[in-house]
């Protein structure tokens, strides 16, 4: 029984576990499991490109919300593009064909790459914000009181 089934548990299939703390055990290493691949994904995508432009010194407000949205584009386009499926279909559109996209398929593609290009511009700003914030110095916080 892999771990990857625990979504076949909610739904009540007969690859149910016999007991609750093998239940629970089985859902923390879906967690786990999930935890280090969106740790992963992370690192490679956002860690390395930021530790480049910032050993480049382009630490400008533009800089981060460009580079995320073009790294969230690209990856997503490039998924989109390459999945390996032979056929899907996306409610009453058919988006994939022998391997290929459709035109609804490119369509699709297009718009969830630049929707997750958007959430990726935000992240990056957000982490310049965190990265970037002037902290000002302890003689200055004394005055202010």
């Amino acid at each position: 029984m892999a771990i990857s089934t625990i979504g076949d548990w909610y739904v009540g299939s007969n690859m149910r576990p016999p007991n609750a703390p093998l239940w629970v055990a089985s859902a923390l290493g879906v967690f786990l499991l999930w935890f280090v691949n969106v740790f992963v994904f992370f690192v490679i995508f956002g860690g390395i490109p930021w530790l480049v432009l910032d050993r480049l010194g382009l630490r400008s407000w533009w800089i981060a919300p460009s580079t995320g949205f073009v790294v969230l584009f690209s990856l997503i386009i490039w998924m989109s593009w390459h999945s390996g499926a032979d056929y899907s279909s996306h409610g009453s559109h058919i988006t994939i064909v022998h391997g290929r996209l459709t035109e609804d398929g490119r369509a699709e593609a297009w718009r969830n790459s630049l929707i997750a290009g958007l959430f990726g511009a935000g992240f990056g700003w957000l982490l310049w914000r965190i990265a970037y914030r002037r902290v000002l110095p302890s003689d200055h916080i004394s005055e202010a009181l």
